[in-house]
C-alpha cells in the first residue's frame, strides 16, 4: 500500500510545485476537444492523468480521463464555446487560471454577438 500512497504524495507535490490547479468543466464540445489533443496514454487514475499534463509543461493545460476505457487525454485548450443540446460535450479538467481567461473571452464574444443581434 505504500507505493500508491507514495505516488499520490509525489503527484500532489508535483502539482503544488508546478503551481497548477485544475477545475472540471463541461463546456467543451467533443469536436473542439479532439482538435486540441496533444497526447493519449493508458491511465486509470485522475491524479496520474494530471501528472501527465503537468509533465508536458506548456503543451498541456487540460486533461480528460475516460475511466471506462482507461485513456488519459492531454490537450492544449485554446477556446470555450456554448455547447448546443444536440452536441456532445467533454468533461475535462482545465487549469483554473486558463479557464478563467477562456471564460472571459467567451463572455466578451457573446456580448459582441448579443449587441449585433440587438442592432438587427
Amino acid at each position: 500500500m505504500t507505493v500508491p500512497r507514495t505516488v499520490l504524495v509525489f503527484a500532489v507535490f508535483l502539482a503544488y510545485a508546478a503551481g497548477r490547479l485544475y477545475t472540471k468543466t463541461g463546456k467543451i464540445s467533443k469536436s473542439t476537444w479532439e482538435s486540441c489533443i496533444q497526447k493519449q496514454i493508458i491511465e486509470t487514475e485522475t491524479i496520474q492523468c494530471a501528472v501527465v499534463c503537468i509533465l508536458m509543461g506548456n503543451l498541456c493545460n487540460s486533461f480528460h480521463l475516460d475511466k471506462e476505457n482507461n485513456i488519459c487525454t492531454a490537450a492544449h485548450l485554446d477556446k470555450l464555446e456554448y455547447v448546443l443540446e444536440e452536441e456532445e460535450e467533454v468533461f475535462a479538467y482545465v487549469e483554473t487560471e486558463v479557464l478563467k481567461g477562456l471564460m472571459l473571452i467567451q463572455a466578451l464574444v457573446k456580448q459582441q454577438f448579443d449587441r449585433k443581434q440587438e442592432k438587427k
